[in-house]
């Protein structure tokens, strides 16, 4: 697939940058049968967050994909790429943001899209494009809808986005590669700033 062949690409520059022929194991959101759960629903009745400060309880009324924002970025992003390439691969339909959407291997549908970890850090945010105009403008009202149901406001439908998909966009693929990032683990440094000229502690 074409966001598989931008991965590759990717891959081949990090372990270049990083001067390392590492495995890049693959970790698949899917593969973790998440379907339809709630990550933030107890599983018991003591159970409690992680370092026990919140009762498990109190994110029991978010939204399922607020909850898997909260357990990917505190809990399952700090343990990957430790001492090697992470890449994490079909993440659930419901986050496919611009990307397209395909049915994995069970049959669920899943984002066509990945990122690369190392580290602990995002490295890279790479998609195939979604140019399905009707199915672009069906998830913005989705969104808005969920939006009116949390008690917030509606988002303005970018008309422009519609207008060229529904000109005819062609497919591609793309991928944001964060080259500070990158520069900053190639020299070991433990702070993003080390690495840029005009950080804004700097400015």
């Amino acid at each position: 697939t074409p966001e598989t062949e931008i991965f590759v690409v990717v891959d081949i520059l990090v372990k270049k940058c990083r001067n390392t022929t590492l495995s890049t194991p693959i970790v698949n959101w899917s593969s973790h049968n998440m379907s339809g759960v709630s990550p933030c629903l107890p599983t018991g009745p003591n159970e409690t967050a992680e370092h026990g400060q919140m009762p498990a309880t109190a994110l029991a009324n978010e939204g399922r994909d607020t909850c898997l924002d909260l357990l990917m970025s505190h809990v399952i992003e700090p343990r990957l790429g430790r001492h090697e390439l992470s890449v994490v691969v079909d993440y659930p339909a419901s986050q496919a943001a611009l990307a397209r959407r395909h049915q994995d291997a069970d049959g669920e549908w899943v984002a066509s899209r990945f990122e690369l970890y190392l580290e602990g850090t995002e490295l890279a945010n790479g998609y195939d494009e979604l140019t399905d105009a009707a199915e672009q403008r069906a998830r913005f009202a989705d969104d808005n809808a969920e939006r009116r149901q949390m008690g917030l406001g509606e988002v303005d439908v970018d008309e422009h986005l519609l207008e060229a998909l529904d000109a005819g966009l062609p497919s591609g693929s793309g991928v944001a590669l964060g080259i500070d990032r990158l520069i900053q683990l190639a020299l070991g440094k433990a702070r993003l700033e080390d690495v840029l000229s005009f950080s804004t502690s700097n400015c």
